[in-house]
């Protein structure tokens, strides 16, 4: 078993708690192998070596972005993951109903069995969680340093301006005009513990696409709220809910999308599921 763990995680900020995180390794997997990323991309860089070994456990402790890294670097192999979450929004981890204590699963490793979820690609990159584009993608633009999904979203509302798209779901074209956002999404929450597709299954081998539209900024501001438990979707007239295996999401002009939370733009991306495309190990109590 190799652990990849990410020392610039949100949770490390506290201080002993990496520390603590070794002492427990050291306690329940004295023979495990641990390595630390050192920058971008680097848990992608190391789990892609780790596979070419011949490693088929490796296991994730730093937040979204680390796991997500990692997801690239395995590569479509039959590498299990692991995951103990330790960053600031662990929004995938909710989906996956880690709530556990860190040092509880790290525990529970040495006696789990496995799940098997689904994992989304859009053009050549691999997403877990969530993707956008929209308001949602001018938040990521927004968040910097400590600043919150909550106040980027604010700030992003000041020159956030509708856009026209076509999508096209599993060969059924539908055309948006004024569209605040639209979310394709594998798990339930994103930007910490916000509810975004309170109806997403993580191994039904479907994406949920949530479409935002003909909003003000005042009504926009009033529905942000209600994400966080998942009301938002009860607005019939403004957002519209699709199931899909392939989506297509074509914008007038270059957008920027984001895809767990890493910003890229294009004028049209192509969008898939990959049934059961990841074993997850699952900690038992």
């Amino acid at each position: 078993m190799q652990f990849i763990i990410n020392p610039l995680a949100g949770k490390f900020k506290r201080k002993g708690i990496l520390k603590r995180i070794l002492n427990c390794l050291n306690v329940f997997h004295r023979s495990a192998k641990i390595a630390f990323t050192e920058g971008r991309s680097h848990a992608s860089e190391l789990a892609s070596r780790y596979v070419a070994d011949g490693v088929r456990t490796i296991v994730s402790i730093g937040g979204d972005g680390t796991l997500n890294e990692i997801i690239h670097g395995i590569g479509g192999s039959n590498t299990s993951i692991g995951l103990v979450p330790m960053g600031s929004g662990n929004d995938f981890a909710r989906s996956l109903g880690l709530y556990r204590h860190p040092f509880r699963i790290i525990k529970g490793l040495t006696d789990c069995g496995t799940r098997t979820v689904d994992i989304a690609k859009v053009d050549d990159q691999y997403f877990l969680n969530i993707m956008g584009t929209g308001i949602d993608a001018e938040v990521i633009k927004h968040l910097e340093g400590a600043r919150t999904y909550f106040r980027g979203f604010y700030h992003a509302l000041l020159d956030h301006k509708p856009r026209d798209y076509q999508l096209n779901i599993d060969g059924i074209v539908h055309d948006f005009w004024d569209v605040n956002g639209i979310f394709v999404a594998n798990g339930k929450y994103f930007g910490r513990r916000m509810k975004i597709s309170p109806n997403s299954i993580l191994d039904d081998g479907l994406l949920e696409v949530i479409v935002i539209y003909g909003l003000s900024k005042a009504r926009l501001f009033m529905l942000f709220p209600k994400i966080y438990v998942g009301a938002h979707i009860t607005h019939a007239h403004n957002i519209k809910i699709f199931q899909a295996k392939n989506i297509e999401i074509t914008a007038s002009k270059e957008v920027p999308f984001q895809r767990d939370g890493e910003l890229f733009s294009s004028k049209k991306v192509k969008i898939e599921i990959l049934p059961g495309g990841v074993e997850f190990l699952s900690p038992k109590e």
